[in-house]
Order: structure tokens, then C-alpha cells, then sequence
């Protein structure tokens, strides 16, 4: 009796998984991509948006999740007004673990980009509200310039804080050229938007400013990776976000996309279609670690056990 067999990945994968289903589907009986996010330029504009004003309502409730959405904003804003304090500490790890950026990324961008990340890590991620809170009640105490350090880079002593859940601060080491040229070539990415730190920075009244100014962050990720003579030859080609939507309209094999409601990644999902007998789509209001062998519930886990029992059937 021939064996059967499921194909999933998650991220970068769960693309690789659809893609896999659309052009070889007998590799596999099942498929499950999972957290896939295929975008129709470089510069989506609903990532950062939901970011700041819409992330964690449906998991949380809108009061609750925006009073966790204004308190990274306000780390970043303490942040950017302890740069003195930070911005050298802060690159120096970043060198110290791999990271290199084209000529663009003066120390003063790199700690920019750090800390205008630190929102798109903490809802993609762990989701440790607790972490910031603690952090933000130490204001003006010692180890403040420490914490808000180890926010940024997880970069904290072991066992060092009891509200620290250690999740999702590696990538920060890893060199993602090679993914960063396939997203300006085909997979497409988000634009970066400092609007809301630099609004958030006025309204404080400091005087703190960031070094990324408005003209800068035109196509700002990927100039920090992709030297400007290489950027100038690649060119977006929006076939296969195309193809992937025809694919999941008309697709013949046994597909069970998984999506997180209050992972980052969510908005830049295909376009949403009508389940049917051989498609079915699952959303869990989880982040990006909201996947079927990590931290989706258990009685979803069952709902998704039995649809994917039922592709194995076929």
C-alpha cells in the first residue's frame, strides 16, 4: 500500500509549501502552509499599520490590545531618548552576531532600524507584554538603560528576569540577503514606517529626534542589505502572488492553510477564499508561534488533526 504523505511549512516555508502544491501536486496528499505571506509589491503599506493600530484586537480586545500596542510604542520612544546611552551597545552586539548592512547604515540608522523593529519582534514573536511593563515601571531607576538594552537584543544574562520569555530574539543574527533579493524580486515585503515613533517622539517633548528622517525610508529594509548597484538591476515581478491566487481559487490538491489573527504577517496573507471540500483555511488568534506543533490550542489542534486525518484518506 503506497505511503501517504503531508508537506508543511511556516514563514518562508509555508510559501515554498504552496508554491509546492501548485506546481508538483502529487509530491504530496496533504499540504499546510502555514503563516505564508505572499505580497503584491516591496512596499505593502498594511503591515506597519496594523502594527500600531489594529494588531491584538480580536486575541486581546481592542482595550486591552491597544494599551499593549502604546506601551512598545512608548519603549521605542525611551529608546530613541536613551540613544546616547544604548546606540553603541547596541551595534556592537548587532556586529558582534553577524549582522552587516550595506554602506547606508550609518551606527545612527542601524539603532533606528533596531528599535523601529522591536514592534514587528514583539508582536511576531513572544508577545511579552509583561517584559515591557517592567521595564517601562523602572524608569529612572538602575539597570532602566539595561532592560530597555535587553528588550531590544535579547541579549540578556540567563535567568536574569523572571517575566522574560525567550522567544523570538535570534533572528537578529542571521544574514537574510539571499531572502531579501528574492523579495524584491517576486515574494514582495512591507514598507518600513517611522511615522508613528516620529509622531510619538514630538508629542513627548523631549526633543529626541531619529536619525532616519522621512526622504530615508523609501525602500529603507532592503538598502540596508542590498547595495544600491545590485538594487538597481532587480526589478518586482508579480507573477507568482498572481499565480498563488488563481492557485488557491482553483487548486485541485488537499490544502489546510494556517494562519496567526494577531501575527504581524497576517494582513499580507493571500486574499481570503471560501472554503470547500479540498481547502480550508484556520485562523487561531495566536502570533507567529501559533502553529500545529507549538502553541495553537488543543481543541483546535483536534479540528485540524481531523482535517488533515480526512486528506490522508484521499
Amino acid at each position: 500500500m503506497p505511503a501517504k504523505w503531508m508537506m508543511t511549512g511556516a514563514s518562508k516555508g509555508g510559501i515554498a509549501t504552496m508554491v509546492q502544491s501548485m506546481y508538483f501536486l502529487e509530491d504530496a496528499n496533504v499540504f499546510v502552509p502555514q503563516i505564508a505571506p505572499v505580497m503584491s509589491s516591496p512596499q505593502e503599506d498594511c503591515f506597519m499599520k496594523n502594527i500600531y493600530e489594529t494588531i491584538g484586537d480580536d486575541r486581546y480586545g481592542a482595550e486591552l490590545a491597544a494599551e499593549y500596542r502604546q506601551m512598545v510604542l512608548e519603549l521605542q520612544v525611551e529608546a530613541i531618548k536613551n540613544r546616547g546611552e544604548l546606540q553603541d551597545r547596541c551595534c556592537e552586539y548587532l556586529v558582534k552576531n553577524g549582522e552587516t548592512y550595506t554602506d547606508v547604515a550609518a551606527p545612527e540608522v542601524i539603532y533606528d532600524f533596531l528599535v523601529h523593529g522591536f514592534a514587528i519582534r514583539t508582536w511576531q514573536y513572544a508577545q511579552d507584554f509583561n517584559s515591557i511593563r517592567a521595564a517601562l515601571d523602572m524608569k529612572g531607576k538602575e539597570g532602566y538603560i539595561d532592560e530597555i538594552y535587553y528588550l531590544l537584543t535579547g541579549d540578556r544574562p540567563a535567568g536574569d528576569n523572571p517575566y522574560v520569555v525567550n522567544e523570538g530574539t535570534e533572528p537578529l543574527s542571521y544574514d537574510y540577503y539571499p531572502y531579501y533579493v528574492q523579495c524584491m524580486k517576486e515574494l514582495g515585503y512591507f514598507r518600513v514606517d517611522f511615522s508613528y515613533l516620529r509622531n510619538a517622539l514630538e508629542a513627548e517633548g523631549s526633543g529626541a529626534k531619529l536619525a532616519v528622517t522621512e526622504d530615508m525610508e523609501d525602500m529603507l529594509s532592503l538598502k540596508l542589505f542590498i547595495y544600491p548597484e545590485v538594487l538597481e538591476t532587480l526589478s518586482f515581478d508579480r507573477s507568482l502572488h498572481d499565480d498563488l491566487v488563481t492557485w488557491s481559487k482553483t487548486t485541485e490538491s488537499y490544502v489546510i492553510v494556517l494562519f496567526g489573527g494577531s501575527d504581524v504577517w497576517y494582513p499580507l496573507r493571500l486574499p481570503d477564499v471560501p472554503d470547500r471540500d479540498n481547502y480550508h483555511t484556520f485562523v487561531d488568534d495566536l502570533s507567529a508561534h501559533g502553529h500545529i506543533y507549538a502553541r495553537i490550542d488543543l481543541y483546535s489542534r483536534y479540528d485540524i488533526q481531523e482535517l488533515i486525518d480526512e486528506g490522508l484518506k484521499g
